[in-house]
């Protein structure tokens, strides 16, 4: 498997495979594709990275970083970041890999090669709450868990941080993923998720 940034000449290719993952997701809402013109946004205007995998020099699956313009949407509302800062937040915007290339780990592999491409401070991401794979994901590349809220229009999502440099806690507790009042309260009153035991269902808090 070879790993390598895009260019807007694989966008029809991007497409194709989003179209294709598109026919297998399990459950409405788990996967929200892009545009063309999101896409575009991303490679012609120089506002964001997209990785691929190839196989045989074939696209398979490809992850991609956003930088988005500011506004009324914008995830640093939820992540405990002053209004100043949000210019510079990145998003963990989409992965998606081809339904005949499943099973080799490509996501958190891509995962593990775009992050420390990208020179920002803060890195951003949504996970629909039943999305565990992806919520997996992104506490093993180093994501906190800040807010499960709305956002998008009517979507519960867990809104998740990373940053370059490592947070420390004094405190920890756990919580049943189901539990998503208590969740809130806690982080209203300022903990944070750092890592989901999938044994027992329950997410872990520090502070």
């Amino acid at each position: 498997m070879e790993f390598r940034l895009l260019t807007s000449k694989n966008i029809r290719t991007i497409l194709h495979i989003q179209e294709e993952a598109l026919r297998v997701v399990e459950r409405e809402g788990q996967l929200q594709p892009l545009s063309e013109a999101e896409y575009r946004f991303m490679l012609d205007e120089g506002r964001g990275l997209i990785l691929g995998a190839f196989a045989e020099d074939n696209l398979v699956a490809f992850r991609a970083l956003l930088h988005p313009d500011v506004d009324d949407t914008h995830l640093g509302q939820y992540i405990r970041l002053p209004e100043e800062v949000w210019q510079y937040v990145y998003y963990s915007e989409i992965t998606i890999v081809h339904p005949d290339a499943r099973g080799f780990g490509l996501q958190k592999r891509l995962g593990e090669r775009i992050m420390p491409l990208c020179e920002a401070e803060h890195i951003a991401a949504t996970v629909a709450p039943d999305n565990i794979p992806s919520l997996v994901d992104k506490f093993h590349l180093g994501f906190h868990m800040y807010a499960l809220e709305r956002v998008y229009g009517d979507h519960w999502r867990y809104v998740f941080r990373r940053d370059r440099t490592p947070l420390t806690f004094s405190e920890r507790c756990t919580v049943v993923k189901e539990d998503a009042e208590t969740q809130r309260q806690l982080f209203a009153d300022g903990w944070v998720g750092t890592s989901y035991n999938r044994l027992t269902n329950e997410l872990c808090l520090e502070r």
